[in-house]
């Protein structure tokens, strides 16, 4: 270590003790360096960090996230949507049951092998002026609209459906959707069931059904 004095001017002891100027140690300005320079690194490296948490999300981050959403949104929200339709539509279906069974009744009661649109031939609603053992058409309700009974080709069918707008169900080709059960008398002996029943309408192909 040099321990020659030095004053805080920088002129050499042997100058400056004849002056009585103050003296110090030339170590001493080895440490003030040193400490300058440590200083100096933390303050640049505070600055860096601090511009660094100040830079927030690149543009690339924000196209990432932006094509996340919209995958999501392409693939999530159309399925919903279906969901929340079908889940409505299960009240379409469920309001056939009645005609449905009472069809079944009427056919074996009157062991017939084709329908027919009259009271006999249980192709035939009830009406006010002339009852038969099929349900009058019930009248719009909640999510189903109406429910029709007409006879083609000697099958029944019945007609269910669905009130659509506000909490109703949505359009399917711009009209309400409908679900249809055809059914045909089955003739041979060993049937397993007296009428055969299949599924059909809008509701198919917009997957409500």
């Amino acid at each position: 270590m040099d321990t020659r004095l030095r004053g805080y001017d920088g002129v050499e002891n042997a100058v400056l003790q004849s002056t009585g100027a103050p003296l110090k140690p030339l170590w001493h300005e080895n440490c003030y360096s040193l400490c300058m320079a440590t200083c100096h690194f933390l303050t640049s490296r505070r600055n860096t960090m601090l511009k660094q948490v100040q830079k927030g999300f690149t543009l690339i981050e924000l196209m990432i996230v932006v094509a996340i959403i919209g995958i999501l949104a392409a693939i999530a929200v159309p399925a919903y949507q279906n969901y929340i339709n079908k889940a409505k539509f299960t009240e379409v279906v469920q309001a056939t049951a009645p005609v449905k069974l009472a069809i079944e009744v009427c056919s074996f009661e009157n062991a017939i092998t084709t329908f027919a649109a009259t009271a006999a031939g249980c192709g035939l609603q009830s009406t006010a002026t002339t009852p038969t053992s099929i349900p009058v058409a019930p009248a719009s309700s909640g999510k189903v609209a109406s429910i029709a009974l007409t006879v083609a080709g000697g099958s029944a069918v019945i007609t269910a459906t669905a009130n659509t707008g506000g909490q109703n169900l949505s359009l399917v080709n711009g009209a309400a959707p409908n679900y249809t059960l055809t059914g045909t008398v089955n003739t041979a002996a060993n049937a397993a069931t007296q009428i055969s029943w299949l599924k059909g309408g809008t509701c198919v192909a917009a997957g409500f059904c």
